[in-house]
């Protein structure tokens, strides 16, 4: 199970033991993320497969910081975190990188896009509260690390045929 966390502050604060054990909902971004902006199971959020969307009437994180007066954020190199799955609800700015319409199998692989465009944004709300989701896709498969790590998990022709069932 992956563990995610999303960070919304004014201030930093120390962490608890309780926030040490966070777990996702399921084994993929589709049906977690909902679950993380809403705090509901997937079965309630309705959102399990592909094409499935988040119903308007959930109620996420981000419109409850909205309402709040917060500025939001919502920065994403992934569809299912974007208007796709309709997780944009109480975001006053998305980005939304269109990885995938980019082409070849290493498309995906650096946040830098999102973080340059992060770090300015940053800068104009030091001063005011705001809650940022920042979902980038570095982490995922196929993933070529750098040497030595490269060969040290697993042989190149593991990787070969991992890239071949992709």
């Amino acid at each position: 199970m992956r563990s995610h966390s999303q960070v919304a502050w004014e201030k930093p604060r120390p962490q608890s033991d309780k926030q040490k054990d966070r777990f996702a909902q399921a084994s993929w971004t589709k049906p977690s993320g909902p679950s993380m902006m809403t705090s509901l199971y997937p079965p309630s959020t309705t959102v399990q497969s592909f094409n499935d969307v988040l119903p308007s009437s959930a109620h996420t994180i981000a419109e409850a910081f909205r309402k709040e007066g917060r500025a939001t954020m919502a920065l994403t190199s992934i569809p299912f975190v974007g208007k796709f799955s309709n997780m944009h609800q109480g975001f006053e700015e998305l980005s939304e990188s269109g990885a995938l319409d980019r082409g070849g199998p290493w498309r995906l692989k650096t946040a830098k896009p999102a973080v340059d465009r992060l770090l300015p944004w940053l800068s104009e709300h030091r001063d005011v509260p705001f809650y940022v989701l920042l979902h980038v896709a570095d982490p995922h498969s196929p993933m070529r690390p750098e040497p030595p790590y490269d060969t040290l998990f697993a042989s190149p022709a593991g990787r070969a045929g991992h890239e071949r069932e992709m």
